[in-house]
């Protein structure tokens, strides 16, 4: 039986995630308070687009969160519907659980349902109960700062003879990455003079999103409140990482984009938007990198926007497909076909990776 999640199912679902991740048991970790936050609490609650559970013979098999997210298309403010948290009992039909939840939310009243972190297993349970795959947004970039570095720990960590030479290779690979900072690997070319405000409140981003939203069929809907609370839990969040964000202007002071990003010290730091006025990616591109460098990340990593797209081919970005792999569940043709085009404002602060 597929039932909308309840304020009292909260223990329950939390149990049931410790069991199917394999949390260790005692008091309720600290999900519990996501539970309560993310899904009753948060500023875009909708009673009408309410997280599902599956249960058999009165256990959870199967839970869905659903986030509802208020944005605009084509002028006219819309609810579309992000899954997150999703598991399923999978000695109980896994996978046939998840198609049956997922076809339930398709039945919802929003006008689209947009996942943007499925892995290979989730993308072909997704494509399973009718959705599209969008093709853009499953692009992804890396920027490496230490190529060598990069490679090496990827090689270390399949384990085995292979993952034994990745853990001798650290002096070649960091010998490597030093002659690469050499002839210039990693020189950005932020032009003289720009100016790169960090930390602005949600005001400020409040008003270049609106900015942004403008220029597009399909953009987010925010409101000061609900942004300043999201920057919040961004920061709360981001446990071992640190959450970013700066504004980069001109001499004059005038905007010219902004990035919002999770710093990993010695790790891959992982961009949650990354907005450039037209004509002026290249210097938000540049940067965003020189930025996150300084701060001592290995590499930078995104989900790729076309309209930044030869500024990441010309700032030695590497391009991947998938893993996370980004779907659509729509009815409308037209909202599927924009959302994977230019005239698209969807990021990673709307959807669920963050």
């Amino acid at each position: 039986m597929i039932r909308q999640f309840e304020r009292e199912d909260i223990p329950a679902v939390v149990d049931f995630h410790r069991r199917i991740f394999g949390l260790p048991p005692g008091p309720p970790p600290p999900s519990d308070l996501y539970y309560t936050t993310i899904f009753f609490e948060h500023p875009w609650y909708d009673p009408e687009i309410r997280s599902l559970m599956y249960e058999s013979d009165g256990q959870i098999v199967g839970f869905m969160g659903i986030v509802a997210r208020p944005m605009r298309f084509k002028g006219e403010q819309i609810r579309v519907a992000v899954p997150t948290r999703f598991m399923v009992d999978a000695e109980r039909g896994g996978a046939l659980i998840a198609v049956q939840l997922l076809r339930a939310l398709a039945a919802g009243p929003q006008v689209a349902a947009i996942n943007d972190s499925s892995n290979e297993v989730m993308r072909q349970v997704w494509l399973r109960a009718g959705a599209d795959l969008l093709y853009a947004s499953s692009m992804h970039w890396i920027r490496p700062f230490l190529p060598a570095e990069r490679w090496r720990r990827r090689i270390r960590e399949r384990g085995g003879i292979a993952g034994l030479g990745g853990r001798f290779a650290w002096p070649l690979s960091r010998a490597t990455d030093l002659l690469a900072d050499r002839i210039g690997w990693n020189d950005f070319s932020v032009p003289p003079n720009t100016q790169v405000d960090r930390d602005p409140n949600a005001a400020v981003l409040l008003g270049l999103i609106e900015s942004e939203s403008a220029r597009c069929l399909l953009s987010p809907v925010y409101e000061e409140d609900a942004l300043a609370w999201q920057l919040g839990e961004l920061e709360r969040m981001g446990r071992h990482r640190r959450f970013c964000s700066a504004v980069v202007r001109n001499k004059k002071g005038r905007e010219l984009g902004w990035y919002l990003y999770y710093h990993e010290a010695g790790g891959v730091s992982e961009v949650l938007q990354l907005v450039a006025v037209p004509g002026q990616e290249e210097t938000v591109v540049a940067a965003l990198l020189a930025e996150a460098r300084e701060r001592g990340a290995i590499a930078v990593r995104g989900r790729t926007d076309v309209r930044l797209l030869a500024a990441l081919t010309n700032q030695r970005c590497v391009f991947a497909a998938g893993d996370p792999w980004s779907l659509v569940m729509t009815r409308d043709d037209e909202f599927r076909r924009v959302l994977q085009g230019k005239d698209a404002f969807f990021s990673r602060l709307e959807g669920e990776w963050w």
